[in-house]
């Protein structure tokens, strides 16, 4: 999500028109990635800060608005390399700093209202029993979590012209494929797996700390009970609240997707949920042990929906690391011989056709931000 709402701010920053650029300065490469050439480097900065050619002395002309069209659109696109070059322009890199921040906000937010909504929306449907309620929860919560971790923050920065083309003429083309990144590009991780991780890391404090709460008002309360007046103060104080089993079924599921999709890109997924569950596992157990109030009875239905949700898990796993370890610029696998290498490259090559028409990049264009050539 970050680079889609940094692409929005950007939009309200003035920058010369791309034509002029074109037509002004040698900035592209003819394949049409954006290199300077070394010599360039210093008489576009000089033409820019004092407008005068370094090399010949003499006041420039046109080329005073390269190093502009160079830094703000290599800021732009995530080319961080560049921000020593490109100083003058800090204002864009708050930018791409503040939309990952604001990313992780968002997500957090999301996450946090969606939960409080669907607990008010599951009252209305008057379930016939709290067991077909709290399933019905945990299956809402999930999937709107996941979507909005997930799929959402992939779907916006996603760069696939044909879906694009197929949707002209749609508001779903502003919305969807319309990003940069056509493939697990070391800047996708900078821009796009940095905001999930962080994003899960959040998650994990803000679940901790909204469970804390509630111990801890009743740590006061039970502080407090030599003050009560009536009895029925008396026994609030020792009263706790209902362990919401169905929130936190849905949030731990939630957590174990999101770690299974990008754990083969982000091995640090493996850690954070490590670190998710453990301390999940002792605050909800002094939790329900020690605070809640006596649970009541549920049958059977939750536990088989998530016994037969995980193994979807898996499959998810398995595309997310075929689509990791096949980024452009990875190098082969000495363990991919023998007979399983002409195997593999017989199915790559069956389809060519699709690989072709979903990105549209050549190798050059999609590694350029840093891909083993």
């Amino acid at each position: 999500m970050a680079p889609a709402i940094r692409r929005s701010l950007g939009a309200t920053t003035s920058k010369p028109d791309e034509e002029a650029c074109d037509d002004a300065c040698d900035w592209k490469t003819p394949g049409g990635d954006l290199q300077l050439p070394s010599e360039k480097r210093d008489v576009y900065k000089s033409c820019f800060e004092d407008g005068i050619d370094p090399d010949t002395g003499l006041a420039c002309g046109d080329e005073r608005i390269c190093y502009e069209c160079f830094c703000k659109t290599a800021l732009q696109q995530s080319m961080y390399e560049e921000r020593s070059y490109c100083n003058r322009f800090q204002n864009v890199l708050l930018v791409a700093t503040a939309a990952q921040a604001l990313s992780v906000v968002v997500i957090v937010t999301v996450n946090l209202t969606v939960k409080l909504l669907i607990q008010w929306l599951s009252r209305l449907e008057k379930h016939h029993t709290r067991s077909k309620e709290t399933r019905s929860i945990t299956w809402a919560l999930f999937t709107t979590q996941v979507l909005n971790f997930a799929v959402s923050i992939v779907v916006a920065n996603a760069y696939l012209p044909r879906a694009q083309e197929a949707m002209e003429g749609s508001r779903a083309r502003l919305i969807f494929f319309g990003g940069i990144y056509s493939d697990l590009t070391p800047n996708w991780y900078r821009d796009v797996g940095k905001p999930i991780m962080v994003s899960h890391l959040v998650g994990i404090v803000v679940r901790i700390t909204l469970i804390g709460i509630p111990i801890l008002l009743r740590f006061i309360k039970v502080k407090r009970r030599t003050k009560a007046l009536t009895q029925a103060q008396m026994n609030a104080a020792y009263m706790g609240h209902e362990f919401q089993i169905a929130i936190r079924y849905g949030e731990h599921l939630t957590a174990i997707f999101v770690c299974w999709i990008f754990s083969s890109g982000i091995p640090l997924m493996y850690w954070s949920c490590a670190i998710s569950f453990a301390l999940h596992f002792w605050v909800e157990k002094y939790e329900l042990l020690k605070v809640c109030s006596y649970p009541i009875n549920y049958s059977s239905d939750l536990a088989k929906f998530v016994a037969s949700t995980l193994p979807i898990s898996t499959i998810l796993h398995l595309l997310g690391a075929c689509w990791a370890y096949s980024v452009i610029g990875v190098p082969r696998s000495p363990l991919a011989g023998g007979g399983a290498r002409p195997v593999l490259e017989t199915v790559a090559l069956a389809f060519r056709g699709l690989w072709k028409h979903t990105t549209g990049l050549t190798a050059k264009q999609v590694c350029q931000a840093g891909c083993p050539s």
